[in-house]
């Protein structure tokens, strides 16, 4: 058929056509009758609607009439607050930044790993430095969590041959942005490059570090004059580095939910910008400087508005402050999360961090780190690398995501998420500004004792299973072949830091005593010239910065955050298991007591197979027994430690004292669990002598962790 029929036959296809009349139109109400029909007496509320950490209800089906009082509705892209986008044209020019970490420790490793990426596709790249850089410690104190920059040859080695006005360079710094802004201010004199063309960000984050490790090695004051320092130092030297960074993965990977990474992110942020303002640096230029760091979980749905509710909230405070529309701008990058990743069953990660991409993508992030699925227990190494590399890759270049301007633009949920989301960080972010800011609530301990709460919260329903971790907590595979956790060996990156530094030690050590004595007396314009002739004469930026800080009082300590996993507690219940397999060559086992027939107990024996192997026990399920006795004899000649009694509610007062006293005649001292929790029952059992129940509202962690001690793989 010709194009020309082919549109021929479409017109007159379409002339009798009447969707109305085939698919006539329903009200809500209609809809909701015949949802709750089908839910056959369960209550609506409980079933369809999902209840977040946030404190939002996530209804079943959202309708036009949901939209009508969004005031952010009526905007363009790139426009008023820029929920629908930073730019006007979204990603259409250039596309978002493949920006994946550097986390090698080896800085000539980390360099030729760079610059294979580089030809494979990755646009930017974030260096994650260590711990020990970031707060401006001695290199002995590395432990080899990232990057540690010894001195300028490691950044050389680092970024060798990559030309940096084409790939931008993003340094997740600390307190620490100093040292580092002096590492490429020298290495461009040294190289002769054009310090002005490079572009990415020195993520300077003090408040960031001081709620991340509890202590902060300088005062209030010289983190704001350091902040101070970097900005202007940008806007005359590289004005396209943005310096400040709201660093939200403190707050996301300790187990905050959306509504407190929003909310605490945003109330550093104002603290930084009061802060610079106070210090004379017109609101338009500070606001210009910053970055902001959020992670990315799995919630598909709420991570799409939380990006977007971020922009919303930045324009809100920039115009607050007086700034004008271009300083509104946020610019975020978006990490997809080491909290939601597990150790176990590990190739799931894949899955989850594309989820978490995709809704960075969707949210309209301007830079993306997709995590590698062995980051959380080892150095990525080329394969996991080149998976997460690609995971972008292919929504780049096969989905053709850049070529969408708002995808998420008038959808529903999705703009009712934002709107909520929005509204509920903005209310969060007055609390700590009625607590005298981000400083002031840090010190007291208010965001730290939020999300830890958050976070017990969201541990609750992981251990009740009632929030499901694949290949962990549920479905887990005992049979699987753990991945191998490969050491970190930082002796050699160590010896060649340490002959890099002492070989210029000996050759300007008189000049490099004369320059550190230097710096009580430097004013902050001169602290970055001063800095790289100190690194020429050999000083370690460590020594640097300690010169600089030589100053009689300190941030106070503050209970830090730590960050940790979603997966952890159900994984050591499965490394206890492991541990116990490795002593003794087998594996801890449970037998399944099924009772009745198959309609009686086949739903709780399912329910107990899962529920134990998530720690890793091997579970025995012969079928059905006719008699107490008989389950009870087949219990004693399988010798396992624990025995799970599986029937129905109205069986277990009759058959499960049968099944216990015909064991203990076989002189079997097996644990007995019950599946279930019969209530009126319950005494009854517990006098027979079942030691545990489990059922839907049992703690999994608690009872599966008892159990263990109990039958002697955990020492108590």
């Amino acid at each position: 058929m010709s194009e020309r029929e082919t549109a021929t036959a479409r017109v007159e296809l379409g002339k009798d056509l009447n969707l109305k009349g085939v698919f006539p139109l329903h009200t809500y109400a209609e809809w909701k009758n015949a949802a709750e029909s089908g839910l056959r007496g369960a209550p609506f509320e409980k079933k369809l609607v999902s209840k977040t950490p946030e404190g939002i209800d996530i209804q079943p089906l959202y309708l036009r009439e949901d939209l009508l009082s969004l005031p952010h509705l009526k905007e363009f892209p790139g426009l008023q607050t820029r929920s629908r986008g930073g730019t006007a044209s979204g990603n259409l020019s250039c596309g978002w930044e493949i920006a994946q970490e550097t986390v090698d420790p080896d800085p000539q490793e980390a360099g030729k790993v760079l610059r294979n990426a580089l030809n494979l596709g990755q646009t930017a790249v974030t260096f994650c430095l260590s711990p020990a850089f970031r707060r401006g410690a001695n290199a002995e104190e590395d432990n080899g969590d990232g990057l540690y920059l010894t001195g300028t040859g490691d950044l050389e080695a680092l970024i060798h041959e990559v030309d940096w006005s084409a790939c931008p360079l993003h340094f997740c710094a600390g307190s620490s942005g100093l040292a580092v802004a002096m590492l490429l201010q020298d290495l461009a004199g040294r190289e002769n490059r054009d310090l002005a063309k490079l572009r990415g960000s020195i993520q300077h984050d003090p408040l960031g570090e001081w709620v991340r490790n509890g202590t902060l090695p300088l005062s209030t004051e010289q983190a704001g004059r350091e902040t101070a320092t970097l900005v202007r130092w940008a806007a005359s030297h590289a004005p396209d580095v943005q310096t400040v960074c709201a660093n939200g993965l403190v707050y996301h990977e300790a187990g905050a939910d959306a509504v407190s990474e929003l909310g605490f992110v945003l109330a550093t942020a104002v603290d930084y910008l009061a802060d610079l303002t106070q210090r004379g640096i017109p609101v338009d230029q500070a606001a210009s400087q910053f970055r902001f760091a959020f992670g990315v979980g799995t919630h598909f749905l709420m991570e799409i508005a939380k990006l977007r509710a971020a922009r919303i909230l930045w324009s809100r405070a920039v115009e607050a402050f007086g700034g004008n529309h271009a300083a509104r701008r946020i610019r975020v990058h978006a990490r997809t999360s080491r909290y939601c990743q597990s150790r176990y069953d590990a190739h799931v990660n894949i899955l989850r961090a594309t989820t978490a991409t995709f809704a960075a993508v969707v949210g309209g992030a301007d830079s993306i780190h997709t995590s590698p699925f062995d980051e959380s227990f080892r150095v990525p190494n080329h394969l996991s690398r080149r998976v997460a590399r690609n995971t972008q890759i292919i929504l780049d270049a096969e989905s053709h995501f850049r070529h969408l301007i708002d995808p998420a633009g008038g959808a529903y949920a999705i703009e009712n998420l934002t709107h909520e989301l929005a509204a509920k960080a903005w209310d969060l972010f007055r609390e700590v500004e009625s607590l005298g800011g981000m400083t002031r609530a840090i010190a007291a301990g208010f965001p730290q004792e939020r999300v830890l709460a958050v976070h017990s919260q969201r541990a609750l329903k992981i251990a009740t299973r009632h929030t499901v971790i694949v290949g962990t907590s549920h479905y887990a595979n005992i049979n699987e072949a753990p991945l191998e956790i490969e050491p970190l060996d930082l002796s050699q990156k160590r010896a060649a830091g340490m002959r890099f530094n002492s070989r210029s030690l000996q050759r300007n050590k008189k000049s490099l005593r004369e320059l550190l004595d230097k710096a009580p007396n430097l004013e902050a314009e001169e602290w970055i010239s001063w800095g790289v002739k100190a690194l020429g004469a050999g000083a370690a930026p460590f020594e640097i910065l300690s010169a600089l800080r030589h100053q009689p009082g300190k941030i106070s300590p503050a209970d830090p955050l730590s960050a940790c996993r979603a997966a952890e507690p159900f994984e050591n219940l499965r490394d206890r298991n492991e541990s116990f397999m490795r002593r003794t060559g087998k594996r801890p086992r449970v037998f399944l007591a099924n009772l009745g027939s198959p309609d009686q107990y086949k739903a709780r024996a399912e329910f107990s197979r899962g529920f134990f192997e998530a720690a890793g026990f091997a579970v025995e399920s012969p079928g059905d027994f006719a008699s107490p006795q008989a389950a009870a004899a087949a219990a004693a000649d399988s010798t396992a430690p624990v025995v799970v009694i599986c029937s129905s509610d109205d069986r277990y007062s009759e058959w499960a004292p049968l099944l216990i006293q015909a064991l203990r005649k076989l002189t079997n001292n097996a644990l007995v669990v019950l599946a279930g929790y019969p209530e009126e029952s319950i005494a009854t059992l517990k006098e027979a002598g079942v030691d545990e129940f489990i059922h839907l509202r049992a703690n999994a962690i608690d009872v599966l962790s008892r159990i263990q001690q109990r039958i002697g793989v955990a020492v108590s």
